[in-house]
C-alpha cells in the first residue's frame, strides 16, 4: 500500500535525539516519513524560509515532486533561541500559517505549553513522559487535525487546550475532534495533582478539576456558582483584581500568590501561574497550595526576630566578612563596638583591622592568616583590644567562623561570620578583683607573721 509522504522537519540539538526520533516515526503505518534536519532555531528557521510558504502550506501532505515541510519536530531548548521564539519568528515569516508543529521539552512546563500552542502548535510531548508509541500518534494526530482544517476552513477555530499524558492539544470545532480532545483532556484533569481552572473575565470560574475541590472542600458547582473573588481572602481581593486586570490586557503571564476560603471556613494559601486568552476571554491558571510552606516561613521569621531581639539585649555585634570583595557589613551595634558610625553599615577589611590595638595587631594577624588556610577549621576565638577614633581603648571578645569555596580546584574563603560583645567593663573588674585579692594576701601573711611569736608564748604556757 502506497503510504502519503510527509516531509518532517526535525529541530534538535542533539544527534542522539535526533536519531531516536527518526526510528520511531519509521514504525508509523499512516504516513511514510521524509526527514530534514536542522541544529539551531537559525538554520531550521532558514530551511522553513526555502521549503515551505503560505502557498505550499495549502497542499497537502501527499508525495510532491519537489518537497516541502509539511510538519515540525521542535525541541524547545535550542542553543540559539527557544521553541517559543522559533513559533513566533516561524509564523512571521509565513504571515502566520505554519505547518503542525509538535513541540518537546525536558521542562513538562504547563505554561510553556498552553504560550506554544497559542503561538500556533499542534501539540507538545514531555519527554520525562516520552514513549515512541505517543510520538508516533501524537505526531499523526497533529497532521490529520491540519489536514481536517484544510478541508474545513470555517472549523479554523480554536475552542479550548486540553492535555492528555504531559502534552497539549488544540482542538477546533470539528465535533468529532471536539469530543475526543474533551476526552482526554478530562483525563488529566481528573488525575492531575496540580489545581488546574479555566475562568473567564466576568469574574467567575468554568472548569475546575477535583484537586481543586479536595484542597478547598467545595464542589466545582460551589466554586462555580458565585464570583471567584468571595472566595478569596478580603486582604488579598486588590491584589488579585490587579492580577486578573493584568491578565485582561493580554499580559502573557502572571504569577502571583493568595488565599482562598475552604469549606470549614479557614484559608489556605494558593500560588497561581495564569495566561490569558483574550480572544475568548478567558485565562487559565495552574495553582499550587503553599499554605505549609506559607507556615514554615512565618515561623522561620518569628525565630529570626526573635533571635534578634536576643541579640540586641545581649549587646552582640555581628558582621559579615565577605573575602571576594573584602568588604565587611556590620550590624549597628557592631559597628559601635569598632568605635564607628551606625550609618557606615558597609566598610572595608582594612578599617577593621585598622581598629587594632597597636600591642596586639601582629599577633591577631597572625591568627587571622591561619585561620583563613582552608586546612585548618577556619575558627578564631580571641579576646582582643580596639583603639577607637577617639583613643577610647575597649576590651572585644570575638568569635569567628570562616567559610571555604571548595567548588574549584584550590579552596579560598568565600565569607566569615563575627560575632563580639564589649567585655571592657568586665575585665576591669576583674583587675579590680584580683588587685584586692592581692591586697588580703599580703594582709594574711603579715598579720601571720607577727602573731607568730606570742602564738608560741601561748603553746608553753
Amino acid at each position: 500500500m502506497n503510504l502519503p509522504t510527509v516531509t518532517l522537519l526535525i529541530v534538535e540539538d542533539f544527534p542522539a535525539s535526533r536519531e531516536l526520533y527518526r526510528n520511531c516515526l519509521l514504525t508509523e503505518g499512516s504516513y511514510a516519513y521524509d526527514f530534514l534536519e536542522a541544529e539551531s532555531m537559525a538554520e531550521g528557521l532558514e530551511l522553513c524560509r526555502t521549503r515551505f510558504s503560505r502557498g505550499e502550506a495549502s497542499s497537502t501532505t501527499l508525495s510532491k515532486s519537489t518537497p516541502t515541510i509539511d510538519a515540525i519536530l521542535l525541541d524547545y531548548l535550542l542553543p540559539d533561541g527557544d521553541g517559543l521564539k522559533f513559533l513566533e519568528t516561524l509564523s512571521a515569516q509565513n504571515n502566520g500559517s505554519i505547518p503542525p508543529v509538535v513541540m518537546m521539552t525536558g521542562h513538562g512546563d504547563e505554561n510553556i505549553a498552553v504560550r506554544a500552542i497559542k503561538l500556533g502548535a499542534q501539540d507538545y510531548l514531555a519527554k520525562h513522559k516520552f514513549t515512541p508509541e505517543l510520538l508516533v500518534s501524537t505526531m499523526r494526530s497533529a497532521i490529520d487535525n491540519a489536514q481536517l482544517r484544510q478541508l474545513s476552513p470555517q472549523s479554523d477555530d480554536l475552542v479550548r487546550v486540553s492535555k492528555l499524558n504531559d502534552r497539549f492539544v488544540a482542538t477546533w470545532q470539528d465535533v468529532t475532534v471536539q469530543r475526543q480532545a474533551e476526552q482526554e483532556g478530562d483525563r488529566f484533569f481528573n488525575l492531575s495533582l496540580d489545581l488546574l481552572a479555566i475562568g473567564n473575565f466576568d469574574g467567575y470560574f468554568i472548569h475546575l478539576n477535583p484537586a481543586f475541590e479536595q484542597t478547598l472542600g467545595f464542589t466545582a458547582a460551589e466554586l462555580m456558582a458565585q464570583p471567584f473573588l468571595d472566595f478569596v481572602h478580603p486582604d488579598d481581593r486588590e491584589q488579585t483584581i490587579t492580577c486578573a486586570t493584568r491578565l485582561s490586557a493580554g499580559q502573557i503571564e502572571i504569577d502571583f500568590e493568595n488565599r482562598y476560603r475552604c469549606q470549614d471556613g479557614s484559608y489556605r494559601w494558593l500560588s497561581w501561574s495564569a495566561i490569558p486568552y483574550t480572544e475568548r476571554n478567558l485565562w487559565y491558571a495552574v495553582g499550587r497550595d503553599i499554605t505549609e510552606r506559607k507556615q514554615t516561613d512565618r515561623c522561620l521569621q518569628e525565630s529570626q526576630a526573635q533571635l534578634k531581639t536576643g541579640i540586641e539585649v545581649a549587646g552582640i555585634g555581628l558582621a559579615k566578612f565577605d573575602y571576594v570583595s573584602n568588604l565587611v557589613e556590620l550590624s549597628p551595634a557592631a559597628a559601635a563596638l569598632y568605635g564607628l558610625p551606625a550609618q557606615e553599615s558597609v566598610v572595608s577589611r582594612d578599617r577593621i583591622h585598622a581598629t587594632f590595638h597597636p600591642d596586639d595587631r601582629a599577633e591577631l594577624e597572625q591568627q587571622i592568616a591561619q585561620v583563613l588556610d582552608p586546612q585548618g577549621t577556619g575558627w578564631f576565638a580571641q579576646d582582643h583590644r580596639v583603639v577607637w577614633p577617639s583613643g577610647e581603648v575597649r576590651c572585644l571578645s570575638v568569635r569567628k567562623q570562616v567559610f571555604f569555596d571548595r567548588s574549584g580546584a584550590v579552596a579560598r574563603p568565600s565569607y566569615a561570620i563575627l560575632a563580639a560583645i564589649d567585655i571592657t567593663e568586665r575585665n576591669r573588674t576583674q583587675t579590680a578583683l584580683e588587685h584586692r585579692n592581692q591586697e588580703l594576701d599580703s594582709f594574711v601573711h603579715i598579720v601571720a607573721h607577727d602573731l607568730k611569736a606570742p602564738l608560741r608564748v601561748i603553746a608553753n604556757l
